[in-house]
């Protein structure tokens, strides 16, 4: 199946001033949640599954959230304590939103904001590469992440 986003560059799509005017739209996030991509995300959970790692009373974010797969997910199978999701666009989160109006939702930049909560667990997939830097956001996902959490990116 051909990748629906190829006609979106990384480095334009994540400035501060194109964030939101070319976020997920709903036409996009229809393209976006086929059946690879949610099995995708069925495969993280599965890994971390697999490694030892319970969902159950964790507080759980999901960094760069986009269409918000892995709450759907999470929210179904396990009970978290909280499940907060972080994203670039405010307008990509009005949509996660939409879908599922149970989470905290919150606009974060990871290479500029500073960190006021941390996480057991922090899922970060299909954003690091997109930043061009990378190494500061993996230093805000550790900030998040409490003493003898897992970030999975």
């Amino acid at each position: 199946m051909p990748d629906p986003f190829t006609h979106i560059d990384p480095l334009v799509h994540n400035t501060k001033e194109n964030a939101d005017k070319i976020a997920c739209t709903e036409t996009l996030l229809k393209e976006y949640l086929v059946e690879d991509c949610m099995q995708f995300y069925r495969d993280v959970i599965s890994f971390c599954l697999e490694n030892g790692i319970n969902f159950d009373d964790k507080d759980i974010l999901d960094a760069g959230c986009n269409a918000n797969c892995l709450r759907g997910i999470i929210s179904k199978r396990f009970h978290p304590k909280s499940l907060t999701c972080y994203d670039y666009s405010g307008e990509t989160l009005e949509i996660a939103k939409s879908i599922s109006p149970a989470s905290q939702y919150e606009v974060f930049d990871l290479v500029h904001d500073q960190p006021k909560d941390q996480f057991d667990m922090i899922f970060c997939t299909q954003v690091i590469e997109h930043i061009p830097d990378a190494e500061l956001a993996i230093v805000k996902l550790v900030e998040l992440t409490n003493l003898g959490g897992h970030i999975l990116r």
